[in-house]
């Protein structure tokens, strides 16, 4: 067995439990809820009443991405298949590629056709559409819920139960929408003894922390191909790249070192 088999194993068992047309379907009414109700408060353009759907959206595919990913290896574990899946001719660092494609496929397709099925809908609202800014708005979305994805397998292969999986990654969710946005104030205030009118570069870095933040960073360089030179040094694009890489890379390395160290048969 090899990984993309694994991979095709996952995606055909989310076919087979309706996950994808779940997906589809609940993104394209999501999405297509969420710029209507823009209409309701204003008559905003194609620009605002999509992004700030997309900018909800940012907050409901990771948790979608954690709650599709979370029981990759530890569902197997507990669930005592990984036996069987270990006992055939696949090494572990197949088995967590092959989760990763697997899950990341389940979330990616069935959330771009939503996209791509919710435009006529978009088109009809606002009586025009920005393919530039819905795809900026597309790409960053998806690739925030990649990200989860692979975070969401990675922790799944680093811990023994469902329960220690899911309190780090709501532990890490909590951090990056919510604390990294407190974090650099009460430091400042804990140091100054006050509350910073104008926030310094440092504050903003750690906001930037977080790995949507990194993400709509690079978007709008990508799209609008323009570089920041005057900001600060650790307010610059490429640090945010330094950063989103990061958000990749370790949680997958320390995931497949401690899968790999562990005694699960």
């Amino acid at each position: 067995m090899t990984w993309h088999e694994i991979a095709r194993k996952d995606v055909a068992d989310s076919i087979r439990s309706n996950t994808f047309v779940l997906l589809a379907v609940g993104f394209l009414l999501v999405t297509f809820t969420l710029s209507s109700m823009q209409q309701i408060f204003g008559d905003p353009t194609f620009e605002e009443g999509v992004g700030a759907a997309f900018g909800t959206m940012s907050l409901l595919i990771p948790i979608v991405a954690v709650l599709l990913s979370y029981p990759a290896i530890v569902g197997e574990r507990e669930s005592g298949s990984i036996h069987v899946l270990l006992s055939l001719p696949v090494s572990r660092a197949e088995l967590l590629l092959g989760k990763t494609v697997g899950r990341t496929l389940a979330l990616f397709v069935p959330v771009f056709i939503g996209y791509m099925l919710v435009i006529p809908f978009l088109y009809v609202i606002y009586g025009s559409f920005a393919l530039s800014e819905y795809g900026q708005f597309l790409v960053g979305n998806l690739t925030n819920g990649i990200l989860y994805t692979v975070i969401g397998v990675s922790v799944s292969a680093a811990l023994a139960t469902s329960r220690r999986v899911l309190a780090v990654l709501t532990g890490l969710f909590l951090t990056v929408y919510f604390a990294l946005y407190v974090i650099g104030d009460v430091l400042y205030w804990a140091i100054h003894g006050e509350v910073s009118e104008t926030s310094p570069a440092w504050i903003g870095f750690i906001e930037n922390l977080a790995p949507h933040e990194a993400i709509g960073i690079i978007m709008d360089v990508l799209w609008t191909r323009e570089l920041s030179t005057g900001e600060p040094l650790l307010l610059q694009e490429w640090v945010s790249v330094i950063v989103f890489a990061l958000w990749f890379i370790v949680p997958v390395a320390i995931g497949y070192l401690r899968f790999r160290s562990s005694d699960v048969i």
